[in-house]
């Protein structure tokens, strides 16, 4: 009897144990399935916004799960596949942060799409005579290269000394000329911004945080150290649409230097053709982007590579005090392990052509 009582005694404990554990276990997977969306097919997802304002997925599934051994130093990195809008690496890509000259991406694709509806019109020429403008321009800090010596540049002139020189005073001359005024400009930012379903906040055409812009007139909003706040990923969609709507930026982005209105100007980047580090990328065919450095923000990359019958890969990078060598590494890397090599169809574009 009393063995039979024991027995009955065990099993009941089985029972309410193997019930605890069941309920653990649900409220463990609830949790879990709390922190982030999950497919069909068990793989998590995240979710980019492509020019249209429509969802694009990014599987996991396609991207690398380790880490990419040259973003280690880097604050922020992201890895796009331009053909397929998908990201396949990624590391706190979608932390805002000051991303310093990269914002001229979105002041030059703003010019180039007003260009556009002005038939192509880049020898419309542009009044520099603002005296603020002009004496940020004769400041080596801030001209790229480029001084206002003429009362008036071609949109193209001033296109030029912002792509390859990143000269900050031409970018704020085609802002003014696109809205009509610098606070408008950055107005227009934003709202592109919103369009792309971006989470970025412009106060600069430049990529100057306010502390420099203030002494030019040119603060708009904020404190003395504000500056843009735009992740990494956000700066890839952009730097995504750019060449995807006006694709003829690389003509100038993929120049080593270039003779502007009688100055010479010279890109930064030396992963280019002629560049002193293009040996690191050889056969990758890195045409572009563009540099960006402030004391706030660090040394900031777009990057971008199109090897012969391969995806065109768009690399972000930010604040990484050895950027570009670890961006050779990283795009050698992503090139090893994507090795896509069916192109997808063309997608029809926007083509700007470029006065000579």
């Amino acid at each position: 009897m009393r063995n039979k009582r024991l027995n009955m005694i065990v099993i009941g404990l089985i029972v309410i144990c193997v019930g605890i554990i069941g309920v653990l276990h649900f409220h463990s997977s609830s949790h879990q399935n709390a922190k982030a969306p999950v497919s069909r097919q068990g793989v998590k997802q995240s979710y980019l916004y492509d020019d249209k304002g429509t969802i694009n997925t990014v599987s996991n599934g396609n991207k690398m799960r380790r880490q990419l051994d040259g973003s280690k130093d880097a604050k922020e990195v992201v890895a796009l596949d331009a053909d397929t809008n998908k990201v396949i690496y990624e590391k706190n890509a979608k932390q805002n942060t000051k991303i310093a000259s990269l914002a001229k991406l979105m002041t030059l694709y703003l010019v180039a799409k007003k260009v556009h509806h002005l038939h192509n019109n880049w020898n419309q020429r542009i009044d520099v005579t603002n005296p603020n403008l002009r004496r940020m321009s004769h400041n080596s800090e801030f001209n790229g290269g480029f001084k206002f010596k003429a009362n008036s540049y071609t949109v193209r002139q001033l296109y030029q000394a912002a792509i390859v020189g990143s000269s900050d005073s031409s970018t704020i001359a085609l802002g003014e000329w696109v809205a009509g005024s610098d606070k408008q400009f950055i107005q227009d930012m934003n709202t592109q911004a919103k369009l792309w379903h971006l989470n970025a906040h412009f106060v600069s055409a430049s990529g100057l945080e306010n502390d420099d812009l203030a002494k030019y007139g040119f603060k708009i909003t904020g404190k003395n150290k504000t500056g843009n706040e735009v992740s990494a990923l956000a700066t890839a969609v952009i730097s995504r649409n750019i060449l995807k709507d006006h694709p003829d930026i690389l003509k100038d982005a993929s120049q080593s230097s270039e003779k502007v209105a009688g100055q010479i100007l010279v890109n930064v980047n030396p992963l280019l053709k002629n560049g002193s580090l293009a040996d690191l990328v050889d056969g990758l065919n890195v045409d572009g982007l563009k540099t960006g450095f402030t004391d706030s923000a660090g040394l900031c990359f777009v990057g971008t590579a199109h090897p012969k019958g391969k995806h065109r890969i768009i690399l972000v990078v930010l604040n990484d005090q050895k950027i570009f060598t670890n961006s050779a590494k990283m795009l050698k890397e992503l090139y090893r392990n994507n090795p896509q090599q069916t192109k997808p169809k063309a997608v029809k574009q926007h083509k700007v052509k470029m006065a000579k």
